[in-house]
């Protein structure tokens, strides 16, 4: 088989070689239709069993792992328990089932089908990114419904470059903690989203929007995936081969003397200094930034204290304004600017 070339987008930069290993999200059986007067308490119970495994899944999920990486995770993880365990976000699921008869299965669709609308109807990119991370949750509470929910292969691993049809940061943190050399992505791969922040931790290659069915035919086959040109090649030839394995260990050489001098001043080319700001939303990006040499914090993001709903904005905001007091306190030279979400 000769050589082929497939074009995606560059989320998060680096080069890989490995085999094509295909991942098919997995599904569930969606009980659709209305139920009769005897079953809402069934569905609700469902629903509520459906919850705790999920939930008991994201601890055990931030509960593995070692290293820097686990605290990246850490805030996407917090996210999550908090919406498992927000008393309203149950009651409209519970109201759903109750009020317009229907599965579990579609009351979660419903709820999240209307969250992700009202995020996409905000205008705000940052929260854009937030979509996958939505989906991510409700797709693993289906699952769990139909005591589906499984893990990626454990043959997904070192020597492989994973192709997804959709990436969620919870595929993000097992295929990082598998140490895949690559992933391929149709969707769920923007550069801002959570899963791709997971994979720039742990320095994978990972390109969005590349064609899942057209790449399928080749599972197995040997590739190199360049997220710095956007390229896929699949069955390189021994040129090419030579020519990125050396360009893999010229990247490592230089992340390690970037790591070395993470604490010295920053200068441009043409020796003018400059200083590097964090953009972050909760205390652990802040100490994951301070670790790594930051001289200040350019936006503290407080949009994602208010996911759980309005009737959660007072419950949060002592938690905000820990944040707000806990980074404040440190003394920096360069102004902190700080994004309020409109609720007007």
């Amino acid at each position: 088989m000769g050589m082929f070339t497939f074009r995606g987008v560059p989320a998060s930069g680096g080069v890989g070689i490995g085999r094509i290993y295909l991942i098919e999200n997995s599904g569930y059986e969606k009980q659709a239709g209305k139920i009769n007067k005897l079953q809402p308490d069934e569905e609700i119970g469902r629903l509520e069993k459906a919850l705790a495994r999920t939930l008991e899944d994201i601890n055990k999920m931030s509960s593995t792992g070692n290293g820097p990486v686990r605290e990246n995770e850490a805030g996407i993880f917090n996210v999550y328990k908090l919406m498992l365990e927000d008393i309203y976000f149950i009651d409209e699921l519970r109201k759903e089932i109750k009020e317009n008869r229907v599965s579990a299965e579609e009351a979660v669709e419903a709820c999240f089908r209307k969250y992700v609308s009202g995020i996409i109807d905000s205008g705000n990119s940052y929260m854009a990114q937030r979509v996958y991370d939505f989906n991510s949750i409700g797709q693993r509470i289906k699952e769990n419904l139909c005591c589906t929910a499984v893990a990626v292969p454990t043959r997904a691993g070192r020597k492989h470059i994973a192709v997804v049809r959709e990436l969620t940061p919870l595929l993000a943190v097992d295929l990082a903690r598998r140490g895949v050399t690559g992933v391929l992505a149709s969707e769920g791969a923007g550069y801002l989203s959570h899963s791709v922040i997971i994979l720039k931790a742990y320095n994978i290659p990972t390109l969005n929007c590349v064609d899942f069915e057209a790449v399928r035919k080749f599972s197995g086959s040997k590739a190199i995936i360049d997220a710095e040109q956007g390229i896929l090649i699949i069955e390189p030839d021994r040129t090419d081969i030579r020519k990125y394995r050396q360009l893999i260990s010229d990247n490592f050489k230089r992340l390690q003397a970037i790591l070395e001098e993470k604490t010295a001043p920053a200068f441009t080319l043409d020796g003018n200094k400059f200083s590097i700001s964090a953009n972050i939303s909760n205390l652990e990006e802040y100490n994951i930034a301070a670790r790594r040499g930051i001289e200040g914090v350019g936006l503290i993001r407080t949009e994602i204290l208010f996911l759980n709903g309005k009737k959660r904005i007072l419950a949060l905001r002592d938690a905000k304004s820990l944040i707000m007091e806990s980074v404040l306190s440190v003394e920096l030279s360069d102004p902190i600017r700080i994004s309020i979400l409109s609720i007007g």
